[in-house]
């Protein structure tokens, strides 16, 4: 093909996404004529090499962020077929994805972020999209259920799934009354070590109080519990309530109770001095397991055993980081969580938890995200646009608290990626593959 020919078919696509872009709803204020230099540009280079994976992300970007959501995930979806490494161009699909309300294909993008390097730009925006995301639809999932609540009977409560409530404090030094919160975690994953079992994460509990506006008394209410039981279709629920006196003096009180028989068991109470916070409580684990009547292996029990720190005043900050991420002040949990971590380097449970805090800053909203991606962008000199619109996307990261990214955006190989499984929950499994 001729040069002329070329630049012909490449004005022809320039002109029609230019006529698309004139009925598309455009969120950012970019318009498509801002990157009219780039178009040609790529389209130039797409004519030359169809299979250049770049060229097609960075259309697909421009087509992304100037309201063409249909046109972007095709590109981007070509781009990922030629390059599934590159974590910009699989952000940019999930965030395509998004626009179509395709929720489980985004996030069946985003949840490959574990293997992306730890040094990826890109790898915190698709784990913050990957976390936000995942809120929002148990928040929508609990929406529905509670409307078919009448539906629901004890039979569909699974009596190998357990659900643990925040412990209520019911009394002493206020600064103390987080703990329920990083007590009731601490069972959630002690309790989860057990191959029989299946827990329901804390988010999901979290996220059914907030919608049902129930308060914390109510978790241990004996008619109260049961419901929230079949809510979460959990068989055996676990509640309780603890305190500490004004000489540090701990009270833990906890009971189990199935949702079949609709009442709850005998309960584990006991004190002790607050430094032995963690031994109080891995004590009531296995008393607990004992009232279910579960056998455990040694090896279950040995990780059972395994505290996350044994310093008390860190996992104090870190459960008032808990609260605060329940509550959606995800500066302030990261803030508690980078405290808890300065007074034990090796509290790894508060040092994620930290990293995900980054996530959910940079990219727990799509418009954060957006602005994230467009201040790692400004630095690799890539789309360059008119001083307007630069000003408008600055303004916008200052407002959204965003900070400065760095690093490789592309994936690791299997030695070098950060491979823990994601943190926050168990949903669904998403589709296979991220391209559809």
């Amino acid at each position: 093909m001729t040069r002329h020919g070329i630049a012909w078919r490449a004005g022809l696509s320039l002109a029609a996404l230019l006529l698309v872009s004139s009925c598309a709803s455009v969120r950012t204020g970019e318009k498509i004529e801002d990157y009219r230099d780039d178009v040609s540009r790529l389209e130039n280079i797409l004519q030359i090499n169809p299979q250049n994976a770049e060229a097609l992300r960075d259309l697909g970007v421009i087509s992304f962020r100037t309201g063409q959501y249909p046109r972007a995930k095709d590109l981007l979806k070509r781009a990922i077929a030629l390059n599934i490494r590159d974590a910009k161009t699989l952000f940019h699909y999930g965030m395509a994805l998004e626009q179509e309300n395709d929720t489980q294909g985004a996030l069946a993008a985003y949840i490959t972020y574990t293997d992306y390097s730890v040094f990826s730009a890109y790898r915190r925006l698709l784990e913050g999209r990957y976390h936000a995301l995942t809120k929002e639809l148990i928040r929508a999932q609990f929406k529905t259920l509670i409307t078919q609540e009448l539906l629901l009977t004890d039979a569909d409560a699974a009596p190998n799934t357990v659900a643990v409530f925040p412990l209520l404090y019911s009394g002493g030094p206020a600064k103390y009354a987080a703990l329920g919160k990083g007590l009731s975690e601490l069972f959630i994953t002690d309790l989860g070590q057990v191959a029989s079992l299946r827990l329901v994460e804390r988010i999901r509990v979290q996220e059914l109080v907030d919608e049902l506006q129930l308060s914390n008394s109510a978790l241990v209410d004996t008619a109260t519990a049961p419901r929230l039981g079949r809510l979460m279709k959990a068989g055996q629920i676990v509640a309780g309530s603890f305190n500490v006196s004004p000489d540090d003096v701990l009270l833990l009180n906890v009971q189990s109770g199935s949702v079949q028989r609709g009442k709850p068991g005998a309960s584990f109470a006991r004190k002790d001095d607050l430094s032995k916070l963690f031994r109080l409580q891995k004590d009531a684990v296995f008393d607990l397991l004992g009232r279910l009547g579960i056998d455990i292996t040694p090896a279950e029990r040995d990780r059972i055993a395994r505290n996350p720190t044994a310093n008390v005043q860190a996992f104090t900050l870190y459960s008032i980081g808990l609260e605060k991420e329940d509550v959606r002040d995800f500066l302030g949990a990261r803030a508690y969580y980078q405290e808890a971590v300065a007074l034990d380097k090796n509290f790894q449970l508060a040092a994620k938890r930290a990293e995900m805090m980054d996530a959910l800053i940079q990219a727990g909203t799509k418009e954060k995200a957006m602005a994230s991606s467009r201040e790692i962008e400004s630095r690799s000199g890539r789309f360059p646009v008119d001083a307007l619109v630069t000003t408008r996307m600055m303004t916008l990261m200052s407002n959204a608290g965003i900070y400065p990214l760095n690093g490789s955006d592309e994936r690791a190989a299997p030695s070098d990626a950060y491979r823990a499984p994601a943190p926050i929950l168990t949903l669904r499994e998403p589709p296979p593959p991220p391209i559809r």
